[in-house]
């Protein structure tokens, strides 16, 4: 047997480590901005994902890549409110949206659910620029975008893309 080592006392803390820190605002220190969703339409997400069709086959590398365009492929758009994890609206589309068509199914999901939210949480794709951020000023909405390579951002909605895409489309031929 071995005989038990006492770890020894730890260190006493100078005087100069025990004055407080100041507090400096998230810009000063470089640290992430968090918006927390607090109640229902709060915080939306919205997002846009290509579900190949049948024709389509998956098949997304060169040489073998398909347009992503019907009747290969639709694009999907999601609205998410970010604390009740509910769709607010969606929309498929036999092309790639245009940000009109993206502001149109923001206006969908604003009537359905009878509120415009908080804050609008977006990657930053070509339909979520001016047009976007000009319906987020007129309607209320602070537009927020997700860090490009970070993916928890809008990790919620990302998930829901996996799950419908692994559970839905490819079990069945769409």
């Amino acid at each position: 047997e071995r005989p038990v080592k006492a770890l020894p006392p730890p260190p006493k803390p100078d005087a100069a480590a025990a004055k407080p820190k100041p507090v400096l605002p998230p810009a000063a220190t470089g640290a992430k901005r968090v918006v927390t969703a607090r109640f229902p339409h709060h915080l939306w997400q919205v997002d846009l994902t290509v579900v190949p069709t049948m024709a389509g086959l998956w098949l997304s590398f060169f040489p073998f890549a398909l347009p992503a365009l019907w009747p290969f492929s639709w694009w999907v758009a999601v609205v998410f409110d970010h604390y009740s994890r509910a769709v607010v609206a969606k929309r498929a589309f036999a092309k790639q949206p245009s940000a009109a068509d993206v502001c149109a199914l923001l206006d969908a999901a604003v009537a359905e659910a009878g509120r415009t939210p908080r804050h609008m949480v977006t990657d930053q794709g070509p339909q979520f620029q001016d047009h976007y951020r000009a319906w987020c000023r007129r309607n209320g909405a602070k537009p927020r975008f997700g860090a490009i390579g970070d993916h928890g951002s809008i990790a919620l909605l990302e998930r829901f893309w996996r799950s419908m895409k692994d559970e839905c489309f490819r079990q069945i031929l769409v």
